[in-house]
C-alpha cells in the first residue's frame, strides 16, 4: 500500500490588490497555517508582499508569475492593507515579512521543529543571521542555508534568483531529515 499523498491545508482568504492575491489575515492565521502546513508535511512557501513587488508584479510578467507562484502573499505595506480595506476587507492586517519570520522561529525554536534559512545578500550574511537567530532563540534549530548566487538577468549583486533553484532544493531536502520548516525571503530579483 503506498503512502497518501501530502496535502498542503488551505491557505487563508485571500483578495486581489493590482492582480496579487493578498491574504485577509493576521500573524496568529498566518502561523498556525504554516505549522498546519509542516504537520501535515505539505509544500508551500510565501512571500511578503511589499507595495514595490506588487506593482513591479503589475508591470513585469516575470515577477507576476514568481508572485503568483507562491503559495500564499501577505500584505507586507501598510497601504496595501489600506487598499484591502478600501475594498471591503476590514480584518486585512500587515503582516511584516521580519516580523512573521521572528514569530515563527519563536515557534520553531518552542516545537524543536528545523528551519531552513534562504536568501540574504551573501553566505557571510546569511551566516551572521544564522548566529543572530540562534542567539534570539535559544533551542532553535537550524538545519542549513543558502544564499544563492545573483541571476544572470539582475543588474546588480544585490539580486539573485527565485526559490525554485536546483541548488537550494539540493540543499534543503539535504539539509535534515524530517527538515520540514523553511524560511526564504523574497528573491532578490525583482527587477524593479
Amino acid at each position: 500500500m503506498s503512502a497518501a499523498p501530502h496535502v498542503t491545508p488551505t491557505p487563508p482568504a485571500r483578495a486581489e490588490v493590482l492582480g496579487v492575491p493578498l491574504a485577509i489575515s493576521d500573524y496568529a492565521q498566518i502561523l498556525d497555517w504554516m505549522d498546519a502546513t509542516i504537520a501535515s508535511a505539505g509544500r508551500a512557501w510565501l512571500t511578503a508582499a511589499a507595495v514595490n513587488l506588487v506593482i513591479c508584479a503589475a508591470d513585469d510578467p516575470q515577477v507576476r508569475s514568481a508572485v503568483l507562484g507562491a503559495t500564499l502573499a501577505v500584505p507586507d505595506g501598510q497601504p496595501l492593507v489600506w487598499a484591502l480595506r478600501c475594498l471591503g476587507h476590514r480584518d486585512a492586517t500587515r503582516v511584516s515579512g521580519p516580523e512573521l519570520m521572528a514569530r515563527h522561529c519563536e515557534r520553531a525554536a518552542a516545537s524543536r521543529t528545523p528551519i531552513f534559512l534562504y536568501g540574504g545578500r551573501d553566505e557571510a550574511r546569511l551566516s551572521l543571521l544564522r548566529e543572530s537567530l540562534r542567539h534570539r532563540f535559544p533551542g532553535l534549530r537550524i538545519a542549513g542555508g543558502f544564499s544563492p548566487p545573483p541571476a544572470p538577468s539582475c543588474p546588480s549583486p544585490a539580486k539573485a534568483s527565485p526559490p525554485r533553484s536546483t541548488e537550494a532544493a539540493r540543499r534543503w531536502s539535504g539539509s535534515a531529515p524530517g527538515s520540514p520548516s523553511r524560511s526564504c525571503g523574497w528573491p532578490r530579483c525583482a527587477r524593479c
